[in-house]
């Protein structure tokens, strides 16, 4: 049988994404030579050959882009992630099947998107239009377009509408009035013993499965995935979207919704006020996407938020915004024909630290802003930089007893952490996710690197010694662990190289 051209790119995405996966958290002993690194374990006598095209460290790790894609066991080659995957768990003597089903899961869907046509990206295409445009997403992670045990549809999806007795609903803001942007005006029912909430088509099964007695309002209506899959826009209104549960497992986890999750970003509105404040005291420009309404019940499968859209913003501005995500495939569609790349990245990284390390800096709170949550704002004319839009109001990484301190708010802004892992947290995601990304975009390496870290020295008071030693001194720093995450269940870390250290011992 004739195995497609996106077939095999496929496999050999997921095969460099695994050995990648296995080198760069300690799952293996890798012994790393100029063109090739070889796997071995204490538990097994035998041993893989992964051939390299570069096998040196780059932002901190082997990339899957460095490897060949040529990968052998004791001379027999392994054709796709799934299958190293499970010669590994041959030898560490753990079962893997489930996660070798997801894995091809992922494997399935990017096959898809390779052989879906689109039309040229450029810096007047909708924010959908970008959110969309993301094929090969996280660049280290096997699961990346993981959908398990679903094979949804990345660009389109509708919801339906049921009907839940007012008492069963808790609401924030003005829910029914922005609802009804989307809920069709023939539409009749008690709203003041009912709510109307939204369920997208796969967690529809789940929803009426937990709660028999509801009613399924009849018809559906037309929606549009942005990146998150769960999140869904409408060309009934540009003024919202909405998210929802969806039990489905993407990118390690099962995206339902928990009820206080649900009512977060609303609660909190004091907060993303003094964020926002706290970027432009620094010089930057950050906008944080509210929250307008919410409706959850007792389930973590029915719920949802109603979400300011990119679009409004686009429209108040009058500048490009684009998911950061997008950038790393496709930061030519906005730059391609500038000569002088380093002019940009310096100009990209000033505007993102100064949009996201105040609040770290001022109050200890780090946002989770890693590039799917942040948006970057461009000048049409110019293409220059002017400044970033940040969403996803859920998480976040705070110093509690700082940022009472210093902004005298006393309110429960959840669990406290320490200053260090406030600053681990920004490391990690403003400065290896999302300016590492555009580094390895622009194909700026160790340059790229200095002038990261010349942006940031920038913004560090001399005597903030632990930020310093964080940012600068240390020579490594905490990253996602995505195979050991999935096979634990749970979020875990491994160690990589601190590129902004790393950046100066290299000539």
């Amino acid at each position: 049988m004739t195995v497609s051209l996106e077939k095999r790119r496929a496999d050999l995405s997921s095969l460099c994404r695994v050995a990648a996966c296995l080198i760069n958290e300690h799952l293996v002993h890798a012994h790393i030579s100029e063109t090739s690194i070889t796997l071995s374990h204490p538990q097994s006598d035998s041993s893989i050959i992964v051939q390299c095209v570069d096998s040196g460290i780059e932002n901190g790790a082997i990339y899957p882009s460095q490897l060949r894609g040529v990968v052998t066991s004791e001379g027999t080659p392994i054709k796709d992630g799934a299958s190293l995957l499970s010669l590994y768990g041959s030898w560490a003597k753990q079962d893997v099947s489930l996660l070798c089903e997801q894995l091809e899961n992922s494997t399935n869907n990017l096959e898809a998107l390779y052989k879906k046509s689109r039309t040229p990206l450029g810096i007047n295409s909708s924010p959908l239009d970008w959110e969309q445009s993301i094929i090969e997403g996280e660049p280290q992670d096997p699961w990346h377009r993981c959908t398990y045990p679903a094979v949804l549809d990345f660009f389109a999806a509708n919801i339906h509408l049921v009907v839940v007795p007012r008492v069963d609903v808790t609401t924030v803001g003005d829910y029914d009035t922005w609802i009804n942007q989307v809920v069709p005006k023939e539409v009749e029912i008690d709203r003041e013993k009912h709510v109307v909430i939204p369920v997208h088509e796969e967690q529809l099964p789940c929803v009426t499965g937990e709660f028999k007695d509801i009613p399924v309002l009849p018809g559906s209506i037309a929606g549009r995935p942005q990146s998150s899959l769960r999140t869904l826009s409408f060309s009934l209104t540009n003024e919202i979207c909405i998210k929802m549960p969806l039990s489905v497992k993407i990118l390690g986890r099962v995206r339902n919704i928990y009820p206080h999750e649900i009512m977060l970003g609303s609660r909190l509105e004091p907060v993303w006020r003094i964020v926002e404040d706290a970027a432009m005291s620094m010089g930057g420009s950050l906008i944080i996407v509210r929250e307008y309404a919410a409706a959850a019940t007792q389930s973590e499968n029915l719920g949802c938020i109603i979400r300011q859209s990119i679009e409004s913003i686009v429209k108040k501005t009058g500048d490009a915004v684009i998911v950061c995500a997008a950038l790393i495939e496709h930061a030519d569609a906005i730059w391609g024909d500038m000569a002088n790349k380093a002019v940009v990245l310096r100009d990209y990284c000033s505007h993102l630290f100064h949009a996201f390390l105040p609040s770290v800096l001022l109050h200890g709170m780090a946002l989770q802003a890693h590039p799917q949550n942040i948006l970057v704002r461009v000048d049409r004319v110019t293409r220059k930089v002017k400044g970033f839009v940040y969403r996803d109001l859920t998480h976040m990484a705070v110093h509690v007893p700082k940022f009472r301190e210093s902004t005298s708010l006393d309110m429960d802004i959840g669990p406290s952490k320490s200053l260090e892992q406030v600053y681990e947290n920004i490391l990690r995601m403003v400065v290896h996710a999302s300016t590492g990304s555009v580094i390895q975009a622009f194909g700026l390496g160790n340059e790229g690197w200095k002038i990261a870290r010349e942006e940031l020295e920038k913004m560090i008071p001399a005597d903030h010694k632990l930020a310093r030693r964080i940012f600068f001194e240390k020579p490594t720093r905490p990253a996602q662990a995505y195979l050991t995450r999935n096979m634990a269940g749970e979020v875990r870390t491994t160690t990589k190289v601190n590129m902004l250290h790393h950046c100066q011992k290299t000539a």
